[in-house]
């Protein structure tokens, strides 16, 4: 019994689209590739029940560094 999902990647955020999810702890992860070494910022995360949007929950923001 896998997860199953559909990713909508956009200009400023990526957004998952999931059927069902069971009540558990999940991590995702993702691969970014930037062009300059530096410190980003990466924007908070969030997951929102479409059709009951009282069930939500966030992550704070975290920096990526990059070295050359």
């Amino acid at each position: 019994r896998g997860l199953a999902y559909y990713r909508s990647i956009e200009n400023e955020r990526d957004v998952y689209y999931l059927q069902r999810i069971d009540k558990s702890s999940y991590t995702i992860e993702c691969d970014f590739w930037v062009s300059q070494s530096g410190t980003y910022s990466c924007g908070p995360s969030t997951i929102q029940c479409m059709y009951a949007p009282t069930f939500r929950a966030t992550a704070p923001t975290s920096r990526l560094v990059t070295l050359r």
